[in-house]
């Protein structure tokens, strides 16, 4: 956790990053010249860059904590009880 991502639209990954800030998306992993560039974008971003991409990226994997699911488990468990 907390590297930036670089990821395809195809399994999902547009749900959880945010174009510009925790990562990129390209449209499918056939894109070699896509993703070269956007690597090349990481490699010549400054530091502090590189850290803001990285600390957002990481923020956002909180929300799907395997405690975290557990906590909605249990929550929609928890709103069905008695019905």
């Amino acid at each position: 956790c907390g590297l930036p991502i670089l990821t395809s639209k195809m399994n999902g990954a547009s749900e959880i990053v945010i174009e510009g800030v925790n990562g990129y998306l390209v449209d499918n992993a056939a894109e070699k010249e896509k993703i070269a560039s956007i690597i090349a974008k990481f490699a010549e971003m400054p530091p502090e860059t590189r850290a803001k991409f990285a600390k957002s990226a990481f923020e956002t994997s909180k929300g799907f904590s395997w405690e975290r699911h557990i906590e909605k488990i249990i929550a929609l468990f928890s709103s069905y009880k008695g019905k």
